[in-house]
């Protein structure tokens, strides 16, 4: 009877043992799933943040070869532009001398006509001088023949209608080099004033090239910079 009685007392406690592990490994179960579930959520929270790097990345690639080939075509641009810079400048230069000498030719021409105009101006007015000389020696002639200096020059005319006719002929000669005289000042000074405007032009025209090649010097100038701004360190 004792015999049975400690076969169910070992035998209760065996299965409070079983019971005991049976939970201890439920729980363990319990936890491990817990841990996994976890782990997954974690898994697939790192995957998300991976695939979201991966997309940003990818965006940074491609702006990246943008900006690369942006820089490349403004490096052409800028060597094209260097290129033109220097042809054109060189233009301008010949440009600008061709203009000096024209400006400085214009300048000698204008102290020419300067020159020529004083010159008709005297010589107007001495012929002035001489038709009203010979008017009043035609006058005097008319009244006292022979009491002028030009009346003694010419003594070999026989007669007072010689000595008229010929004091008429140089007055109209004195008249026609007048008349001459005064249509070459004019032309002159007509020409004087082309020469001044045209070299009031040339200054204006010489002052805008001056002023186009100060823009083109800026905006080379402004893409040089930019090549230098938008220049990747790695590329």
């Amino acid at each position: 009877m004792k015999d049975m009685e400690e076969m169910k007392e070992s035998h209760d406690e065996d299965l409070e043992k079983d019971e005991t592990s049976q939970n201890c490994l439920e729980r363990d179960v319990e936890q491990v799933v817990k841990r996994l579930g976890m782990a997954h959520d974690e898994i697939q929270r790192l995957t998300d943040e991976l695939q979201g790097k991966e997309k940003e990345q990818s965006k940074l690639d491609s702006a990246l070869k943008k900006a690369q080939l942006e820089i490349e075509e403004l490096k052409e641009n800028l060597t094209k532009l260097r290129e033109n810079d220097a042809v054109d400048l060189k233009k301008a230069k010949e440009h600008n001398q061709r203009l000096d000498e024209e400006i400085l030719a214009l300048r000698n021409r204008v102290r020419t006509l300067d020159s020529e105009k004083k010159v008709f101006g005297e010589v107007i007015e001495r012929l002035k001088g001489d038709i009203c000389e010979s008017q009043e020696n035609k006058q005097l002639g008319n009244h006292s023949p022979g009491k002028t200096v030009h009346a003694e020059q010419k003594a070999q005319y026989s007669s007072s209608g010689e000595k008229l006719k010929y004091q008429q002929q140089e007055e109209l000669q004195l008249h026609q080099n007048l008349h001459r005289l005064q249509i070459l000042c004019n032309s002159a000074e007509k020409e004087l004033r082309y020469e001044r405007g045209k070299n009031l032009d040339l200054k204006q025209h010489n002052s805008l090239l001056q002023e186009e090649n100060m823009k083109v010097t800026l905006v080379s100038t402004s893409i040089i910079e930019g090549s230098q701004l938008f220049t990747w360190p790695w590329g």
